[in-house]
Order: C-alpha cells, then structure tokens, then sequence
C-alpha cells in the first residue's frame, strides 16, 4: 500500500453503484443511481449514500437484483425505509468524502470499465459536476481485469462474475451481494489477494478520458474523434515506384510492368492489346451466332417443309376417299334406275276386251 505522507501517489479508493438498471446501447447514458458505496484502501474507511432517483421510478427488474424499491416517494430495502437524499446532494458528499484524503484518487471497481465509470461520469454530468476537478479522480481501475488472467491461468476458468471471484479466489461467498459497499470490500480484498499480480496497462483509464466521451455522448457526438485526413504530399514518394505484374496470368505476358509515372510503355505490333483481342473475340462470336441463326433457320424450313408435305399428302387421300366414295354413289344409283326400267318394260298391259 501508498504510504499516507507521500501526497502525489494516486489512493486506492474501491466503490460500487447500484442502479435503476443497464443500458449498454448508448454507455448506460440514461441510468440513474440509487446507492454508492465506497471503502478507502488504507484505512478502510466505508462510504454509504442512498439516492432518489430523479425519475422517481426503479424497474422491477433492478430491484430484484438489488433489493432497493420506492413506496410513497421513499426508498425501501427489505421493508426498511432508507435515508436518501436527491442525486445532486448524493454525489456531492461521495465526492467531498474523496476530496477529505487530499491526494489524487484512483477510483477502482469491479467490471466497473463496463458500468460504474459511465454511470458516474454521466450523472456527474447532469448535475455540472467532475470526478476530476469535484473528487481529484485521477484514473479509473477495473480489478477485473487483474482478476480474469489469474482465474483462467490457475483454474481454467472463463467465469469472472464477482461471486464466482470471491469464491474461487478467497474461498468464502459474499456476505451481501449486490450490496454497494459489501461489493466494494470484496472488491477491496480481491485486489489484496492478488497484490503481486501484475495489473496490465488496459486496466487502467483516465478519469478525464472517459468524462469526456460522456460529455459527446451527452452531445450527440460519436466517442471517437474522426481521423484527420492525410496529406497528399505524402503520396509524393509513390510516384517513382514500379507495380510489377505476374507474367503469367493469360494475356499479360507483354506487360510486364505498370508504370504509375508519365513515362508511355509502346507495345510490339505482333502483340495483341486488349482491345484488338476482344474485337476478334467479338468478331468470332458474331461469327458463331450467325452459323447457328443459319443452321436454325434451314432446320425450321425443312420442318416447315415436312409439315406441308404430310398436309398435302392428307388433303390428296381426303380427295381421293370423297371421289371414290361419290362414283360408287353414283353406280349404285345408274344400277337402281337400270333395275327399275328393265321391270317396267317386262309388265304387260292388260286389256280389258281380250279375252281369256
């Protein structure tokens, strides 16, 4: 730990929020805090505020986690009614508490990189407020982030919840989880349980970085500043380089380097270009396309051909059926008459004065 005389090394101060939920989509810009809970590093000092919401409204979903409601415009916890005060007064006293250790604060949490920064940081912000300049916050650090390599490594485990943290790492649970100021002890102890693993530089953030990018999110404005554009003179030196191209690939073998200078490359006359190969690819397609227009056109006549013959054939063997069938028609008619005349001429005609 920091000896209490040297006044320009950071304290480690260890917090906790509890809120009215989670909003990953914009930084949790529009969560609001119902308690804080703090323990300095060294003398191990407790901080305790509750806080009404400006909202008036904590979700079911919150309060199941954490245990913190409102009834009548109070709040409760395990139907005890809790000394809260409004939010501006609330970050007011946490942030005279740090300012009373007359040192530069660095404000570590757990996970906190993910959720407690930006949820502090913001609600600082709507009341005109800094962890900066109100607290002397120097820096924000996550222990967990000192805490997962060391779990993975000995145990082989992806989990890093706190509770599975204190569990695994110091063999107890947590006495009231979900608890700001318990969370923040354990967080405390983690931090001395592994006081000789080294704490990676990503660990680590500037408390005026991440105000910052809550002031441009408070704005409007994207997180991140846009990159300058670059200057066209230093594109200059690219203008004497030589692209080499791969001679092997099909129809490049007469270029053999693209010149990005002014210099002109003359081809070979007994080189295709480009323009002339596609032409005679053209050409040939063109060819090809009135071969089997051709050869299209002759098949559909001699279909056409075929079609017609049968017709005529049919129409001949209709015409040929309708003679035949009218002359026997008119054999059978010649035969009837010559039947009836030779009848007639064999009837005699009876007289009636000859006699018998």
């Amino acid at each position: 730990m920091f000896e209490k005389s040297d006044k320009s090394v950071p304290r480690l101060v260890y917090y906790d929020l509890e809120t009215t939920g989670l909003g990953f989509h914009n930084k949790h810009k529009d969560i609001e805090i119902v308690e804080i809970g703090a323990v300095d590093g060294e003398t191990k000092d407790t901080f305790r505020q509750y806080i009404l919401p400006p909202g008036n409204h904590i979700p079911r979903d919150a309060s199941n986690v954490h245990g913190i409601y409102l009834r009548e415009g109070n709040l409760y916890r395990d139907d005890e009614k809790l000394d809260a005060v409004d939010l501006k007064t609330g970050l007011d006293n946490f942030m005279s508490w740090l300012k009373g250790f007359n040192q530069p604060i660095t404000l570590a949490g757990y996970n906190s990189h993910n959720f407690d920064d930006w949820v502090i940081s913001h609600n600082l912000l709507r009341k005109g407020l800094s962890a900066a300049e109100a607290g002397g916050v120097v820096r924000f650090l996550d222990v967990s982030k000192i805490v997962r390599p060391f779990i993975k490594s000995k145990f082989g485990e992806r989990k890093w919840s706190l509770t599975f943290a204190v569990k695994t790492c110091l063999g107890r649970g947590q006495s009231d989880a979900h608890s700001a100021v318990s969370d923040a002890i354990d967080t405390l102890d983690l931090m001395v349980k592994l006081a000789d693993e080294e704490a990676p530089e990503k660990a680590y953030k500037e408390a005026k970085c991440v105000e910052n990018m809550c002031d441009r999110l408070a704005k409007g404005l994207p997180l991140e500043e846009l990159k300058p554009a670059k200057d066209k003179s230093s594109k200059k030196h690219h203008s004497d380089t030589t692209v080499v191209v791969d001679k092997k690939q099909p129809l490049m073998e007469s270029f053999f380097k693209v010149i990005t200078s002014q210099k002109k490359v003359e081809l070979k006359p007994n080189v295709l270009s480009f323009t002339e190969h596609e032409k005679k690819v053209n050409t040939l397609n063109k060819e090809n396309m009135e071969v089997t227009v051709s050869k299209i056109s002759k098949q559909s006549l001699k279909i056409k051909e075929k079609k017609v013959t049968t017709l005529n054939k049919e129409n001949v063997e209709i015409k040929l059926v309708t003679t035949r069938s009218i002359k026997r028609k008119c054999n059978v008619l010649e035969e009837t008459n010559d039947f009836a005349r030779n009848t007639r001429s064999k009837r005699r005609k009876i007289d009636p004065t000859d006699k018998i």
